[in-house]
């Protein structure tokens, strides 16, 4: 006689598992009744990292124990996991701190290589939580607007079809070593199986099914019958660092006058950003702008123009220029290739070339937005002759923390990307799919012009341009 629960149980539910993982191997007396609860940890773990939320190339994703609780037995959550780690399955980074830093889990590398094995839940309380999660998907965050989007963009997901035996063939042809963890297997499965995601971070960024979809394998997704199509904004990061520099001129500068309204009245290229775009203080509680506070030198500064009161130094002009147009990458390769500057041909390496558009991109990152320690980089001195007034907002801002800008332009992306130009396009009347992928939106063949009108709103609210670009995702 069939068990009650087989009938109700889902044909699309099951853990995504190392084919070389065995729950069984590492739960023990009592837990060995828990081999469901590893499994969901595990493909949990898996899952987010797949979709590209771990941290760096650490690569340890966070977990929420209320979520795991509701699905795990409660009583034995953390035994479960301890086990795991202490079988050397799993991996918990070093960084927790209560209150402050959460948790961080990974796979162990052992099973970098596996691919991946589908394994049906057996315990009924398991099949029931899973159901319970499956059907209730949205995300109760703290802030109301984003636990809406959470699940709009959820919902945006029923949308597109997934080819299944096209994404295996593309994902078996894959090079070596572009697949870690089978993840791309675990990104199609998801998304062919209806088990959607929209992972919110505590920076701003929504990570998603399609986050870490390898390019090749998203020719196996289609809306309406046709490839999807992505809008996306040119070297976002320093258009973002423009734009955050570019805000605080415009946020703290009126505070030098007594009448804020009558100075910005002069300058009709100017608007007054929307309230969440004004520097939100919850994106930046480690160093709060006090009202004095000016970010450079006064004598760096053009403090008053009777034509334009609101006038930036030369290097901040440029940079805005650059950005705006799109070529900012390639104006500072060209600077560099000026100066003389070579890379290696492969790290280590004796043998140097000039620099490409790849080692700027990267050495913007490493040497500028999140330079780590007091090394000397040539990359860097060049960038703060170039850029001054741009370099020494960054040194400001990073002083407590090399981190501190990068996380404040993914929440300023965040917010101008995904709650501006996101949401405005999903209250079209036309209903165009609107999926996020970081600083680009993703929708359906003819109606990137809907998304560009929207990217195209936001600029004129916060009145800064940036290149966007359209082409098949």
């Amino acid at each position: 006689m069939a068990n009650k629960y087989s009938a109700k149980r889902n044909p699309h539910q099951f853990f995504l598992l190392p084919s070389s993982f065995v729950a069984s191997d590492y739960l023990k007396g009592r837990l060995a009744k828990r081999t469901d609860c590893l499994n969901y940890l595990v493909s949990t773990i898996l899952q987010r990292q797949a979709m590209g939320a771990g941290h760096g190339n650490d690569d340890f994703v966070t977990l929420n124990m209320a979520q795991l609780n509701r699905v795990m037995a409660k009583d034995d959550t953390r035994a479960v996991i301890e086990a795991a780690v202490s079988g050397g399955a799993i991996d918990i980074d070093k960084h927790y701190a209560k209150g402050s830093h959460s948790r961080g889990y990974r796979l162990n590398e052992r099973f970098k290589n596996d691919k991946i094995v589908k394994v049906k839940p057996t315990d009924r309380r398991m099949i029931d939580a899973l159901e319970r999660q499956r059907n209730k998907h949205q995300v109760h965050h703290k802030d109301p607007r984003t636990s809406k989007l959470i699940q709009q963009m959820t919902d945006e997901f029923y949308k597109i079809d997934v080819d299944l035996d096209l994404a295996r063939e593309v994902i078996s042809s894959l090079p070596e070593g572009s697949n870690p963890f089978d993840r791309q297997t675990i990104i199609t499965e998801d998304l062919a199986n209806k088990n959607f995601i929209v992972f919110p971070t505590r920076w701003g960024r929504f990570y998603n099914n399609i986050s870490g979809l390898h390019s090749q394998v998203r020719t196996a997704l289609s809306y309406r019958g046709a490839r999807l199509r992505s809008a996306d904004l040119k070297n976002s990061q320093p258009a973002f660092l423009g734009l955050r520099t570019h805000l605080i001129y415009q946020h703290l500068l009126p505070t030098l006058y007594r009448d804020r309204s009558t100075v910005l009245s002069h300058n009709h290229h100017l608007h007054l950003p929307s309230p969440h775009l004004l520097l939100p203080a919850h994106l930046y509680p480690d160093h709060p702008y006090p009202d004095n506070y000016l970010p450079y030198d006064s004598d760096n500064l053009v403090i008053y123009d009777s034509e334009n009161p609101l006038s930036y130094p030369p290097d901040l002009s440029l940079f805005n220029s650059e950005v705006s147009e799109g070529r900012f990458y390639e104006s500072f390769q060209a600077e560099l290739n000026r100066r003389g500057v070579t890379v290696p041909t492969i790290k280590h390496a004796r043998t140097r070339r000039n620099p490409e558009r790849g080692d700027v991109k990267d050495g913007l990152m490493m040497h500028v937005l999140a330079k780590k320690g007091g090394y000397p980089s040539e990359f860097r001195n060049i960038f703060a002759e170039r850029y001054p007034t741009v370099d020494a907002e960054i040194r400001r801002t990073n002083q407590s923390n090399y981190r501190n800008l990068i996380r404040e332009l993914q929440g300023l992306e965040a917010e101008f990307v995904i709650h501006k130009v996101a949401a405005g396009a999903l209250l079209l009347p036309s209903k165009p799919l609107v999926l996020t992928l970081h600083d680009c939106i993703i929708t359906g063949e003819g109606e990137t012009d809907l998304i560009e009108a929207e990217f195209e709103r936001g600029f004129r609210e916060i009145g800064y341009r940036m290149k966007l670009e359209c082409d098949i995702f």
